[in-house]
């Protein structure tokens, strides 16, 4: 039996466990705890875990789900990158936008001053009607400014939502993974999807694709043209093997 649960012993070790974040595990540490795993497979069974001592079999689990959730956060940080790249540009076009609106606000001041100094002097009408005109235009020009950066503020905002979106629920999905790998594994097809809709049910989601979440698309497409059937049977099984 691989476990030594003599450090259960040491004080405050129950508040590090719940409170552990595994944003803080390093590649180098995670490799070196998956090979760990791949090593001492029987040692984190459920069952032999079990048998060891009663606080063994969620350990082992949680040790596990903790080395899985590490690695899908590595996957996701390219969409946390970007994210903050489009908080960024959203906080500039925003700025840009306001100071827009400034000088627009200035050019409708100018615009009435020379209307009313238009109406009040006649013997400089044809030069303040020039002006006017002038001031017009850069109205004209500054709100068409401002109509493509309404446009480009909008697609943003979108963009910024689907990724909050994304992330917010990334937690539960990541849950899901580690679950689906640790107990479905060895399920059938059918059982596969009863237990998958659900833990869907539970935990507020519409929907849940393992082989999107944990493959991307180049992947599939290596993985077909090498042979692997494309049913989706096959395709979590071979995620599975890879993943664990």
């Amino acid at each position: 039996m691989f476990f030594n649960f003599s450090f259960l012993g040491k004080r405050g070790v129950k508040d590090e466990i719940l409170n552990f974040n595994p944003r803080t595990i390093g590649s180098e540490n995670r490799e070196a705890v998956e090979k760990l795993l791949k090593k001492n497979a029987d040692s984190f069974d459920p069952e032999t875990a079990k048998r060891a001592s009663a606080a063994a079999a969620p350990l082992s689990q949680w040790v596990k789900a903790n080395v899985q959730f590490s690695r899908i956060l590595e996957k996701c940080m390219p969409l946390e990158e970007e994210q903050d790249k489009l908080k960024k540009s959203l906080e500039k076009v925003t700025s840009k936008m306001n100071s827009v609106g400034s000088e627009l606000s200035k050019v409708d001041d100018r615009v009435a001053m020379l209307r009313k100094t238009f109406e009040e002097t006649t013997t400089e009408a044809a030069k303040l009607k020039i002006e006017l005109e002038k001031a017009e235009e850069i109205m004209k020009s500054a709100q068409n400014l401002v109509g493509k950066l309404e446009n480009e503020h909008h697609r943003w905002n979108n963009q910024v939502s689907e990724l909050q979106k994304q992330l917010d629920q990334l937690p539960k999905l990541s849950l899901l993974s580690s679950a689906f790998i640790t107990y479905l594994s060895s399920k059938s097809e059918d059982e596969r999807i009863d237990f998958a809709k659900k833990w869907l049910a539970s935990l507020d989601l519409e929907k849940f694709d393992l082989r999107k979440f944990l493959c991307s698309e180049s992947e599939l497409l290596t993985w077909k043209a090498e042979g692997l059937p494309s049913d989706q049977l096959s395709i979590e099984n071979s995620i599975v093997i890879l993943e664990v």
